[in-house]
């Protein structure tokens, strides 16, 4: 078995494998690239569509408030998730509070 482990260790330099492991690299972050764009313009869109029910239910002079609530939760959410990202545990922290409230 360890014969089997130092033969594998010897061929990861490759020529061949390091072309599919770079091959594999590169397309992992092209998803990653696709993925953060088209779910940023899905929840931008999704955001405009709120705004947008909201004003016709309230009323047109609603549109001045609505644009500085979305405002506010634009970078209250933003603020909350670096904050908690920074913090030791902050994963930790956001589970139990999704828990408890």
């Amino acid at each position: 078995m360890l014969d089997a482990v130092l033969k594998a260790l010897g061929q990861m330099f490759s020529r061949p494998f390091r072309a599919v492991l770079l091959k594999s690299a590169g397309l992992a972050i092209a998803f990653l690239v696709v993925m953060v764009i088209v779910l940023f313009r899905l929840l931008e869109w999704l955001s405009g569509a709120g705004v947008k029910w909201l004003e016709v239910t309230i009323g047109p002079a609603a549109h001045g408030p609505l644009a500085v609530l979305g405002w506010i939760v634009a970078v209250h959410r933003c603020g909350a998730s670096d904050a908690r990202r920074d913090r030791p545990g902050g994963k930790l922290l956001r589970r139990r509070n999704r828990r408890t409230g």
